[in-house]
């Protein structure tokens, strides 16, 4: 089978996370990634917000 799609098929849901804050180098490099993927006519339209603080979070309505 093709690498990418074992890939895709191998995907999962995480649902429980650690405390452990994520590096800036992880942040930078999966913000690099979401902006590369593709979208019709190159349109682009997404925005992307990073949030460290865990009342923040809470505010805007995760379980932090």
């Amino acid at each position: 089978m093709d690498q990418r799609l074992s890939l895709i098929f191998a995907r999962r849901s995480i649902r429980l996370y650690t405390s452990e804050p994520v590096g800036e180098a992880e942040v930078h490099a999966l913000l690099e990634a979401g902006m590369a993927a593709p979208s019709a006519r190159n349109a682009r339209p997404w925005h992307f917000v990073v949030v460290r603080e865990r009342e923040r979070l809470r505010q805007l309505g995760g379980d932090a």
